[in-house]
């Protein structure tokens, strides 16, 4: 297993806000491209503008509709 972290910082209106995800996934899942399917990922937290918005729960399979619906609620 390998613990990835990513983060990319977006624009909110005429601010700057940060965005992180982090979490394990198997070196297989990693496609030619360099891409990993959200699926794949294990044990996923993500960060907005430094704070925890999502640690997924170990025994959930689907954690990307949770976490797209947070997200959005943020902007909308």
């Amino acid at each position: 297993m390998l613990k990835i972290k990513g983060e990319k910082e977006i624009k909110v209106g005429k601010e700057r806000k940060k965005v992180i995800v982090e979490g394990l996934l198997a070196a297989s899942s990693i496609s030619s491209s360099g891409t990993v399917e959200s699926s794949q990922l294990a044990e996923a937290r993500i960060w907005y503008d430094g704070d925890v918005v999502f640690q997924q729960d170990p025994n959930e399979k689907s954690w990307i509709s949770w976490v797209l619906s947070g997200i959005s609620n943020m902007f909308f």
